[in-house]
């Protein structure tokens, strides 16, 4: 420690011992004069430090204050002098998730209460509009020795306040936990702690990264954010699979968010439906829409709407618009979407997409039905007097809605 440091610290605390070091900051295990208790002591040289660093470094002051959550390490204040700045910080003496994983394997309980720990924290900084940007193993702390529950985040020296309306653009972070489009386009929103939170993960299951190799250079890593591979052992817990992905999806709009994740099944260690990504969401209202406009395409084609002399336009318009549209049930990815149009041969319509719940809407709902007395039927069907005195019926198939002509 630089003497100048020494002497302006040991104004305000006596140091115990050092706890890390780096370029221009170390932290110290310090006892302070003025509160009488341990505290943790993050010492920035202002000497080594370029006016951009002061900037930064007065950021995470700014952060640290507006923070106050179980999962994410108490600032207790800052000192100033001619040579450094002194933050104060809770003491966490239980260490780092990294040596943690390190020293044993990790059960899927612990795992998943590690998780839920880090996305409780995560969710809680992100609804404050702020970005970590430096999530990893290193940076995951607990207070207490052997307490998992008493995980902390910690180091907010790279964090930033983000709007919701606006990209952030700097390449700043570990790059081995940075998320694609952070390293390879420079252009990213929150979603990358969620990113670095996948990487967590899959490291409290198998004990490693899931990419990096100790002979990768930064080259070869770029390759392998361009060409992704994931591996997994065959013990890795389903569910924790299944999280991991989504926690990891290329598009940052499929990817989770923190939200979501504490909502999964392996999280709540409970028998629950996986929740859908925002993304999935939106899609599936879309399809919902497409499907009100491919029926109101039938029943215009088929003359329903336009006739006016029976008065069963209004009718028919009421019963389309409260159409009711059931959830989607799970079905097979290859079985999710139609590669080829699909014609629907009796009204010439041409879909290029049909909704994966298309099936099970048809087979559950009849679209419009006839109470009438005077035809009766086993099949449920809508039945209308033409001008020229014949009968149309509306069926349903598997593929499509026909019509059929009926002699009177």
């Amino acid at each position: 420690m630089d003497e100048n440091i020494a002497r302006d610290i040991s104004d305000y605390f006596n140091v115990i011992d050092v706890l890390g070091e780096g370029a221009y900051a170390s932290v110290y295990h310090c006892y302070s004069k003025k509160t009488k208790k341990e505290v943790a002591v993050k010492v920035l040289s202002k000497n080594q430090m370029t006016e951009k660093e002061i900037s930064l470094a007065m950021q995470e002051v700014e952060i640290l204050q507006s923070l106050d959550h179980p999962k994410i390490v108490k600032f207790e204040g800052i000192k100033y002098s001619e040579s450094a700045f002194f933050l104060e910080m809770q003491l966490l003496r239980g260490g780092t998730l990294m040596n943690l994983i390190k020293t044993r394997k990790l059960t899927e309980q612990e795992s998943a209460e590690i998780m839920k720990g880090i996305l409780e924290g995560v969710a809680y900084f992100h609804e404050r509009q702020i970005v970590h940007r430096d999530l990893k193993p290193e940076n995951i702390l607990f207070a207490e020795v052997n307490s998992i529950s008493s995980l902390k985040i910690t180091d907010f020296g790279l964090s930033s306040n983000f709007s919701y309306d606006t990209l952030l653009d700097s390449k700043t972070g570990t790059m081995i936990y940075m998320a694609p489009e952070q390293v390879l386009s420079n252009c990213y929103n929150e979603q990358v702690d969620i990113w670095s939170c996948g990487m967590i993960l899959y490291m409290l299951i198998e004990g490693h990264h899931p990419l990096f190799e100790p002979d990768d250079d930064v080259c070869s890593y770029t390759w392998k954010l361009k060409n992704i591979e994931w591996q997994f052992s065959d013990d890795f817990p389903p569910l924790a699979k299944n999280l991991f992905l989504r926690l990891t999806a290329l598009n940052p709009l499929e990817r989770y968010t923190a939200e979501l994740a504490l909502n999964h099944p392996w999280i709540t260690r409970k028998n629950s439906t996986i929740p859908k990504s925002h993304l999935e969401d939106a899609r599936n209202y879309h399809d919902k829409l497409k499907m009100k406009t491919i029926v109101m395409q039938c029943l215009i084609l088929s003359n329903i709407l336009n006739d006016e002399s029976n008065g069963l336009t209004d009718k028919y318009k009421h019963v389309l618009y409260h159409l009711p549209i059931e959830p989607v049930d799970e079905v097979d990815e290859d079985e999710e979407e139609f590669s080829q149009p699909k014609k629907m041969k009796s009204l010439n319509v041409e879909t290029t997409t049909r909704p994966s719940f298309w099936k099970s809407t048809l087979k559950t709902k009849t679209l419009l039905t006839t109470p009438t007395s005077k035809y009766v039927s086993s099949t449920p069907r809508l039945i209308r007097s033409n001008s020229n005195g014949s009968l149309t019926t509306l069926h349903k198939s598997k593929a499509a809605l026909t019509l059929r002509k009926v002699k009177k």
